[in-house]
Order: structure tokens, then sequence, then C-alpha cells
């Protein structure tokens, strides 16, 4: 298949008369080292980032830029040249045509093995040049009747020799840029793009996925397309204009790199170490297509499929050539967003860069919350991201999403889903809290260790209540008691025989009416009963024969990595010692934290 698009044009034989690539970068000659021919790529900067030059291959062929103070492009000149980029088999014979204003040029590209380059120069002077270029491949074979030919042809256009001037919106949107015209909705997403006779109309979800795809030409609707998702995932797409019939599906990587496996239950999937698809299989192993990216993901692909997942595993619209990352679109022709960073600056300096333009050594992959660079507790969703996800990251328990509490959310409405750059704080989920509370549940110890005296059936509220519902989780609780196997307490009043107990059916009868969560308590920092102790928490139940006790409160009350001790001795205190009693007799005195003297339990939930 031949590409033509505005700034890059890649050639690729295939069948008879190609060896199918099947690495993506191979721009040096795997003998010499060398660059093969236009396989070289460079690329100048500001001091900020914003790209001042990029170069493929020749000299000549080299692109200028310069920016806004708002790190815009505000202009782009395009050379003279029209980059023709390809492979063939090393045996045949190559060469390109190029027909301008009805005059033809034929040229014979370099070659290196497989690969051929050839940079057209045309006179774009005095505007725009659309040229016509055919490129034929033919391996003589001795006999001329089996001699092998082939032929791509295609038009490209070549802008005016003058700089253009992107345009955008005061959201920092593209408007208008290589003879494409941008509208964005209210959400600053795409809404449609139109060149020439060719229009396209989006349409999103209340995740911000795109479901639906128009593609006009010359006002008559020629496809419609609809999508369906897993998280944010494509895993199935309908043609509106067949009643709606099932065109293709998809599976994915179930862990590790997000990336496609499987489409239409016969075609597979390869792809490298930075998410690219790199070849796509048949049924039977052979290949039916490959793909070839310069470093910011302009790509050529060989054969005749029409997988619209190629870059980075994301979705290539093929009639404007932008990447859908699902909240964004990626220009591989400018190696940038078309629009700004929904996270602003947090999300870096430059809004408009992808990966700080080292695309070569990073990958942008959905489920990994960034870090907030202004704090340290809050993270920011990216593409896929879920709260589940991001405690898994924190805490390693998806369970522990209940104690995230959210700082910035685009769409309350949709909790506990999420938005990419809605901001959730994680500060429930440390494992360092120092946050230490001591009762004592009982009136009638005459030696206790130290604390305020309460009633027993007052202590889930006092829970609650002192870790502020999970804003300030417990780390250390410490309860002076009576116990038995099912219940810890004691006298209401030293001078009566009134009684108050607390059971861990009290406990969970409690929590109980705290247990249902949504976005009004988490914004004010509350959670469910999981959230009042923290991971490193540490609760004493300092009684007699308190370990049966303190196995049923781990289990029901504490996230695991924290735990609950209990004894088995009968025990008084003094000062800062603890005493195990054989009936009357003190037959140990041990320090008061001594693990000898304690039985610990960890943490169920």
């Amino acid at each position: 298949m031949l590409c033509f698009q505005s700034e890059n044009c890649y050639v690729t034989f295939w069948g008879d008369l190609v060896s199918l690539a099947t690495n993506v970068g191979e721009g040096m000659n795997a003998t010499t080292g060398a660059p093969v021919p236009g396989g070289s790529f460079r690329y100048a900067y500001d001091g900020i980032g914003n790209r001042t030059s990029a170069q493929e291959g020749s000299s000549a062929n080299l692109l200028r830029y310069s920016a806004n103070s708002l790190n815009q492009y505000a202009s782009v000149f395009t050379p003279g040249v029209i980059p023709i980029r390809g492979r063939a088999d090393a045996g045949a014979s190559v060469a390109v045509t190029a027909t301008v204003a009805g005059v033809s040029t034929t040229y014979r590209p370099a070659r290196d093995g497989q690969d051929f380059s050839l940079d057209i120069p045309v006179d774009n002077s005095a505007g725009p040049v659309t040229a016509h270029i055919a490129v034929d491949a033919v391996r003589r074979d001795g006999t001329p009747d089996l001699d092998l030919r082939r032929r791509l042809s295609g038009d490209y256009a070549v802008p005016a020799a003058a700089a253009e001037a992107p345009t955008y919106d005061a959201d920092g949107n593209l408007l208008t840029y290589d003879g494409w015209t941008y509208a964005w909705d209210g959400g600053d997403r795409l809404a449609s793009a139109a060149r020439g006779t060719t229009r396209l109309e989006f349409n999103y979800d209340y995740l911000g996925r795109r479901f639906e795809k128009k593609v006009y030409e010359n006002s008559v609707l020629v496809k419609h397309q609809r999508f369906v998702y897993d998280g944010f995932r494509q895993i199935a797409e309908y043609d509106a204009l067949s009643n709606h019939a099932l065109v293709n599906t998809y599976v994915w990587q179930p862990a590790g790199l997000d990336v496609p496996l499987l489409r239409n239950g016969g075609e597979f999937y390869v792809s490298d170490a930075n998410k690219n698809i790199v070849a796509l299989l048949g049924a039977n192993g052979q290949v039916a297509d490959t793909y070839l990216y310069n470093p910011f993901g302009y790509c050529a692909h060989a054969g005749a499929s029409d997988n619209p997942f190629r870059f980075s595993s994301e979705y290539f619209d093929a009639e404007t050539g932008l990447v859908y990352y699902n909240y964004r679109y990626y220009a591989p022709s400018l190696g940038r967003w078309i629009s700004r960073d929904p996270a602003e600056e947090e999300g870096g300096i430059l809004a408009y860069s992808i990966l700080n333009n080292n695309t070569i050594n990073e990958i942008d992959d959905l489920g990994l919350w960034q870090q907030d660079q202004n704090n340290s507790y809050t993270y920011i969703a990216e593409i896929g991201d879920t709260l589940a996800g991001l405690a898994n990251k924190i805490s390693g328990d998806e369970k522990d999403s209940v104690c995230l509490w959210p700082v910035k959310v685009f769409n309350p409405g949709i909790y506990p889903n999420v938005h990419p750059c809605d901001k959730y704080n994680v500060e429930n989920l440390k494992n360092d809290w120092n946050h230490e509370e001591y009762f004592i549940a009982t009136q009638d110890l005459h030696i206790y260790h130290r604390g305020r005296i309460m009633d027993a059936n007052n202590i889930s509220e006092y829970i609650m209540k002192t870790s502020k519902q999970g804003a300030k989780p417990i780390s250390k609780l410490w309860i002076d008691s009576h116990a038995n196997p099912t219940a810890l307490g004691g006298r209401k009043n030293k001078y009566t025989n009134k009684y108050a107990s607390f059971t861990i059916e009290d406990f969970t009868r409690y929590a109980q009416r705290y247990d249902t969560q949504n976005y009004a308590l988490a914004k004010q920092k509350k959670g469910p009963s999981r959230c009042w102790f923290s991971r490193n928490a540490k609760v004493y139940f300092a009684a007699c024969k308190s370990a049966s006790f303190a196995s049923s409160f781990a289990s029901v009350a504490l996230r695991k990595g924290a735990f609950a001790l209990g004894t088995e001795y009968n025990v008084d205190f003094d000062q800062r010692k603890i005493n195990l009693h054989l009936g009357n007799n003190i037959i140990k005195s041990l320090d008061i934290l001594d693990n000898a003297a304690w039985v610990k339990f960890n943490g169920g939930l």
C-alpha cells in the first residue's frame, strides 16, 4: 500500500517482491550499523522543549517550527520536498516517477538492501503543489514473461513554502492546520474535523470514550462506526450503515503492557516493548501486515489490512492521520497532542508534548496513576485508571479503594468510576501513621496502663470519632479492661454492680451504619470502618485472657498488615511492666510490649 500524507511519505512493496518487516525502527544497517537511506532522524528543541526543527533523511527535508508563549506552534515551515521511504525485494529495480503540472520526472532512489529512499524536490514557492507519485518495482528473472512487477501510486500535497500558522481556541485546542478545520465540544473533546470534501464527526459517552465516528464525503455519510468498550479498551466495532453489523472484535492482554492480542478471532497482534504494533498475523501464522514508525509514531503499513491499532496500541484515524488516545488526539506529523493536557501544567511543563519528546525510551501506558508533582499524597488518573488500580498501586489491596479521597473530580456523578485527570488523595493508605489512643473500659481496675475512662459500650463510637471516620486513622489503640472470649468491659461505676460490655457483634453492627460509601462522604475524607485503622495499626487488648477476642477483632476491623494483640494470661500492669499471673501469684514480670506476653493476630480485611 502507498501512503501519502502531508509530512512524511512511506512506500512498501509486498507480496512477491518484499520480505516483510517485523521490527520497528529499522533505521540502521544490521551489518554496518550505518543509517539506511532515509533512516536518520534529527530533531532540535528550544529551551523549554518545543520542537524547532525536524529532519528526516537528507538536509533538504527540513521542517522548521516556532512556538508562542503558550508553547503552541505559531508557525510550521514545510520544505519543497516529497520524502519517499520504502522497502522492496533487494533484487528488484525501483523507479519513482513524479508528475507535477503535467510534467513527469523519473528518479532512482538510494538503496540499502530492501530499503530505498528518495527526497523529490518540488517548487512550492508560488503556492501549494500536488504531485502524482508512481513507484515501480521490477525483479527480472531472465525470462520476460516471468518478470515480477508492482506499481503503487497516489497523490501527494506539498503546502506552500510560506510558513503555515496553526490556530487555537481559548482552551488551547487546535482549530486549523494543514487544511484541516477542527471543532471542539464543551468538554474539550474533538467534535468534528473537516478538510475539502471530507468531514468527520465524533460523539463521546459519560466517561469521555468515543463511541461513535461518522465520515462524510460531499455531505454524504459514507462511514458510521459505533464502538463498545471494556473499561477504556475497545472490544467491538459495529457498522451503523449495515444494520449495526458486527465488524471487528478485539481481545486485549490481561496483564503487563496494555496491547491488543487478537482481532476477529483469527488475526494476532505482534507488539514491541514500546507497545507499538509491528505486525499482524493471520490464523495460520502468515504475515498479513507489518508496520514501521518514525521516532514520533508516523506509520507506514505494508499490507491491505484496515487494522486501526498501531502506534502505542492506540486507535489510528486514517482519514485525519490522528491517533485517538481516549481523552486526547495525537498528531504524529507534529510529534505532539493537538490539545492541552487536561491536567494542565501538573502533567508537565509542556502541555502539548508527548512523553517529554522521548518516545523511544518511554511509553504512554494505561493504568499508571501519576504522582502529583506538588503533593506526594495526590495521584492523577490517566486513561483507563481505576480507584481499585490506585489502591493496588499504593497498598497492594484493591479493597482499599474506599479509603481514597477525591481532590479534584471532573464528573462526581460517575463516582467511583474515574475520569482521566481526576485527582485522589491516598493519605489514608500510607503505612507510617502515628495516631495513638488509650482508654480504660472499666472502673474497677486498681492498676492500669494509661488513658481516659469510658463505658465499654461506647468503644465503637469512640473509634469512629477519634479516627475522624478515616481522615485520621488510628495507628495504635490500647484498651485496659476485663475480657472473656466474646466480650470485654467491666463496671460502669466502681460503687455499683452495673456493667458495660463491648462485643464483636457490637462493632460490626455499628460499622454497618457507615459502610455505604458515596462521593459526598469521600470528599470529606470519611470512609467505611475499613478506613478507621491505618494499615500499620496495632490494637492491644490489655485484659485477662483476651487472645480469643483479639483474634476475632482483627478479622472484622483491621486491614491486612495491621494486627490485634491479646494475651493468654491473667494480667495486671505496674508502670511499664505487665505482670503475668497464675492464680494470685505473679509468675513473670515483663516489659509492657514484650512479645512473650502477647499473641498477635493479623488483620483479615
